[in-house]
């Protein structure tokens, strides 16, 4: 139990970002900074009353610290091009993981169990044209054709993707994805810098590709990321439709073409220039002028349509309000459950009819 505690502890406090003397000062010195690194080293337990303060300062649960944590198997981050802090990538690990032991948690009460299974993990990925293939068989294995996909997350989510966003506070990480309990994917997405559905979309199958994808040992880690870039635009917008809708060979595009494509498929215009050089529609040259003259210029892509599903997951909530009908939850529960900003018990969201 001490072990235990003095773990949960330590995490709690990296979870959110604070310094053994600033937790110390967040609840007004209760403790000193020297008695919280006894609590963290198992060297002392809080009294009931410590205990309390430390969880209202962090905002948790007093269960929380006495709770048997996930297991987390090896994480896959999304860089964006930066190293990231171990401080932040530690902190965004933590946030996850707490979600996460919520989500279960939720599940569990709600007796809902999903078993995950891998379409794609008997084809061995090396080269481009194995992605290709291997996004077509995915699309094909999940039901969506050629078609538009409404919504990647909900696609995910209906065969036992776990997706969790949040601000992680950094733009150094997209998101990462991992398998929790060795079993259960999860992929999460960082709201600091995906601020746009096509952002969200991109980053999501990005990650679904390392979840998924069996590649072969002799890929580097640089080439893998390639791999799951192409995966991610692949399956966004496969080769025929591409094809079909650029042609084979191009010189030139109009802006308009472009945004018709992101608007339909919730693919970026930068993406959909880049899979257009993948695909071998347009010379690296051109690609290149595209990017020099306007990618550059407008980074946010503002102005040049926007796909017009706000790509959102709220599968949790849902199960929390389901929880909360069947009297699974009470409405003084739903604050340890779900976040508390959002699920105050005065809310008329939170009340049963």
């Amino acid at each position: 139990m001490k072990n235990l505690f003095c773990n949960r502890l330590k995490n709690a406090r990296l979870m959110k970002g604070l310094s053994m003397e600033e937790l110390s000062h967040s609840i007004q010195g209760v403790v000193s900074k020297q008695a919280i690194s006894k609590y963290e080293n198992g060297q002392m337990m809080p009294s009931s009353q410590v205990l309390d303060a430390i969880a209202k300062s962090l905002n948790l649960p007093t269960d929380y610290f006495f709770r048997q944590g996930i297991q987390i198997e090896q994480i896959s981050f999304r860089r964006n091009g930066e190293h990231i802090p171990v401080r932040a990538e530690r902190q965004m690990i933590l946030v996850a993981q707490d979600k996460m032991e919520r989500y279960l948690h939720l599940e569990d009460l709600l007796a809902k169990d999903f078993i995950f299974k891998n379409p794609l993990k008997n084809r061995k990925i090396s080269t481009m044209d194995d992605v290709e293939i291997a996004a077509r068989q995915l699309r094909i294995k999940w039901g969506a054709g050629n078609y538009p996909i409404l919504s990647v997350y909900e696609m995910m989510e209906s065969v036992g993707i776990k997706i969790i966003e949040f601000e992680a506070g950094t733009d150094c990480a997209l998101g990462f994805s991992t398998f929790v309990n060795k079993t259960i994917p999860l992929i999460v997405v960082n709201l600091s810098n995906n601020h746009t559905s096509e952002r969200k979309r991109f980053t999501a199958l990005h990650e679904l590709a390392h979840l998924l994808l069996n590649f072969d040992k002799s890929v580097t880690d640089k080439e893998r990321e390639r791999l799951c870039h192409r995966f991610a635009g692949a399956f966004l917008c496969p080769a025929s439709v591409f094809q079909e809708e650029l042609g084979h060979h191009r010189t030139a595009f109009t802006l308009g073409e472009l945004v018709s494509l992101r608007c339909r498929y919730g693919i970026s215009i930068a993406a959909i220039v880049h899979r257009a050089k993948d695909l071998g529609i347009i010379t690296d040259t051109y690609y290149n002028h595209i990017y020099d003259t306007h990618i550059h210029a407008n980074p946010m892509e503002e102005g040049w349509g926007a796909y017009p599903i706000m790509e959102h997951t709220d599968r949790y909530a849902r199960l929390l309000q389901r929880a909360l009908a069947e009297q699974v939850i009470t409405e003084g529960e739903i604050q340890n459950l779900g976040e508390g900003e959002v699920y105050d018990s005065d809310s008329e969201r939170v009340k049963v009819l």
